[in-house]
């Protein structure tokens, strides 16, 4: 099977504690890389769709599943695609090339968003880790 390939919640390890743990149990990360496309914040995490043009990126790293079978079903509820029902499905999981930090590009499966960005805040650099660490945190609660 192909790579993974995460660009948000999932690299970041800002996903859920359980996601996080699985994660680290089935994927082994490969490298980094990029692929074409625009970057969104939803809120709460973020979102990708394709793009032709080369300088739009949305960075990330390429993981390998171990042990797709027992995994694949549980990220692909994670990233709410349904392979029975795309039109339904907040994410699409397809094959993009990826050009990895050492220049080669390997099709890799990626989540693509699945709605319309027309309200969502661009993240123009692309990549959600350095736009985390930007972000100002929320104020605590006292």
């Amino acid at each position: 099977m192909e790579p993974f390939f995460f660009y948000g919640t999932l690299w970041t390890g800002t996903a859920s504690p359980r996601m996080n743990a699985l994660v680290q149990r089935y994927c082994t990360p490969l490298e980094s890389g990029y692929f074409r496309g625009r970057l969104y914040d939803t809120g709460s995490y973020p979102v990708a769709v394709r793009s032709d043009e080369d300088a739009e990126r949305i960075h990330g790293m390429l993981y390998e599943l171990r042990h797709p079978e027992r995994w694949l079903a549980e990220l692909d509820r994670y990233e709410s695609f349904d392979p029975t029902n795309a039109t339904a499905s907040e994410y699409l999981r397809t094959l993009v090339p990826v050009i990895s930090e050492t220049g080669t590009t390997r099709d890799a499966w990626v989540y693509v968003f699945n709605r319309r960005t027309k309200f969502l805040r661009r993240i123009a650099h692309g990549n959600y880790s350095r736009y985390l660490a930007g972000r100002p945190s929320p104020p605590a609660l006292t």
